[in-house]
């Protein structure tokens, strides 16, 4: 398994009904999965792992700033100039609260100016979200079971004849994959 893979070859080969001893095709599967895995996470323009993040940015004279890398797993440190920011205990107590892709400011400001504000905090996932590994998977299994057919469109069997999806990605999957496409709020 590749360090960016999104699925694990066990789980696709439950997921094809492929028993776990085959081995046959273990390593077309293993190129599947980092390919697939490879393409979305290019689609998605993120990864799904927990990562530090230091952004230097300019105050706008507001009491919330969205961060560029999300969703916020836990926060470091707020630092306006030289002063460092405490986390506030709960909501009615002078710090610094956030939420997945917002910190906000209780008893202080961003204040305007540039390159004043310093956000330190981690981003990204604990683990990979099961509907994106799911994705993953689906990929995978259209991938192994048109091998081979690929190119046709249709084909006769048994005087009957059967027409082939060849689309790979349906709205279901762009529908979920919409949901984690990392998206740079506007500042």
């Amino acid at each position: 398994m590749a360090a960016n893979d999104l699925t694990d070859l066990a789980t696709v080969k439950a997921w094809l009904k492929i028993p776990t001893l085959a081995t046959t095709d273990d390593a077309l599967l293993g190129k599947l999965i980092t390919s697939a895995s490879a393409f979305l996470l290019s689609t998605l323009d993120r990864s799904f792992t927990l990562e530090s993040v230091t952004e230097q940015r300019n105050g706008k004279g507001t009491a919330a700033m969205m961060t560029k890398d999300y969703p916020v797993y836990s926060v470091t440190s707020v630092k306006i100039g030289n002063q460092l920011i405490p986390q506030a205990a709960d909501s009615t107590q002078p710090g610094f609260l956030y939420s997945d892709k917002t910190i906000y400011l209780n008893g202080y400001c961003f204040p305007r100016g540039a390159q004043n504000v310093q956000l330190v905090y981690v981003a990204g996932y604990a683990a990979i979200p099961a509907e994106v590994s799911q994705v993953a998977i689906d990929l995978i299994a259209k991938k192994y079971k048109q091998r081979d057919r690929i190119g046709l469109r249709s084909e006769v069997l048994q005087g009957q004849t059967v027409f082939f999806d060849l689309t790979d990605i349906n709205d279901e999957i762009i529908s979920i994959l919409k949901q984690y496409r990392k998206v740079v709020p506007v500042t």
